[in-house]
């Protein structure tokens, strides 16, 4: 199938990590970046994988205590989704 970028869960997140589930056509890397309100990169990850489903984590502790609005960008390949995380 083609590659997708899938919404991350749980959304809005109490505390523990965050998963983004992503499908790759073909194996490439695969960047995720996480901002905080003032657009502070707070996580960012770079990894290769290769073809198939994957889940992507950011563990609790990237989160630095940082709760509120926040907002993620996930580069895969030629795909790229953004959109913002809740953190209670």
């Amino acid at each position: 199938g083609p590659t997708e970028v899938f919404a991350p869960a749980p959304n809005p997140s109490a505390g523990g990590p965050v998963y983004f589930p992503v499908a790759l056509a073909e194996a490439t890397a695969v960047r995720l970046e996480l901002f905080d309100a003032t657009g502070r990169a707070v996580y960012v990850a770079e990894v290769s994988l290769p073809e198939g489903l994957h889940r992507l984590e950011i563990p609790a502790a990237a989160f630095g205590g940082a709760s509120g609005v926040l907002a993620y960008r996930v580069q895969a390949g030629a795909v790229a989704a953004s959109g913002k995380l809740v953190r209670g």
